[in-house]
């Protein structure tokens, strides 16, 4: 699972308070335009993303990754299952310490950002929900996004725990803890978002949106590494150039 991935998944749940009760299935839809970056070229892609939780436990699956966050064990699985291999990352995760020797500072310098989020009194409905408008802009040395969020308050769950995972998932980002402060001033749930990524360069945009959210009971295994999948040592290059 890509860093861009990771960082998306997280402001999507860096809102809202409390859920009880059983597993629930968040289904969005996502889609990321044609773009190059670093020399290589990535065509359109449109992906269906599918988010459970229930309490100190998430897994969300994309396209071939699957990430899984067990805050009742500590820790955080990655799964890639093209090759059926695993990382098991210990939480809260600390990225320098993943880093290669000589790494680490160059790379949380040029990564700090610095956020700001701007309510606005635009309002339109989404899949019958009202839904407020926020603009969000995220800079750093190496890359700047710049996103349109619609929360809404209109929802029967609550996250108050689930805000804990997004936070150790935000904090796979080098440089995120300036901005999750920010992001407390989101009112409610995202149900939608536009986002346009600059990038030595390069921009890249996507669009998200939820399309379900339901009350259901996760089948066996859902918040666990499958048996069969090779354990791996956790790559940050590999996890960069992905």
């Amino acid at each position: 699972m890509t860093v861009q991935k990771t960082l998306s998944i997280a402001l999507l749940f860096l809102v809202g308070a409390g859920v009880a009760g059983a597993d629930t299935k968040i289904v969005k839809m996502s889609h990321t335009d044609a773009f190059s970056m670093m020399g290589q070229d990535t065509p359109a892609k449109d992906e269906e993303v599918i988010t459970w939780l229930t309490e100190n436990m998430m897994r969300v699956d994309q396209g071939d990754s699957t990430m899984i966050v067990r805050l009742d064990q500590k820790k955080m699985f990655m799964i890639n299952h093209v090759d059926k291999t695993y990382n098991a990352l210990d939480v809260p995760v600390d990225m320098a310490k993943l880093m290669p020797p000589g790494m680490a500072e160059g790379m949380m310098q040029m990564m700090n950002f610095t956020a700001t989020v701007t309510p606005t009194d635009e309002t339109k409905t989404i899949d019958g929900r009202k839904a407020q408008r926020y603009d969000i802009n995220l800079t750093s040395q190496m890359v700047q996004m710049k996103m349109t969020s619609w929360a809404t308050k209109d929802v029967d769950f609550k996250f108050e725990w689930a805000r804990d995972m997004a936070l150790e998932m935000a904090r796979m980002q080098p440089g995120m803890d300036s901005v999750l402060e920010e992001m407390s001033k989101i009112e409610g749930f995202v149900v939608a978002q536009d986002q346009v990524v600059s990038m030595m360069g390069n921009e890249m945009n996507n669009n998200e949106k939820v399309i379900s959210i339901t009350d259901a009971n996760a089948p066996a295994g859902t918040y666990d590494p499958p048996a069969d999948y090779t354990l791996k040592e956790f790559n940050f290059a590999e996890m960069m150039q992905q």
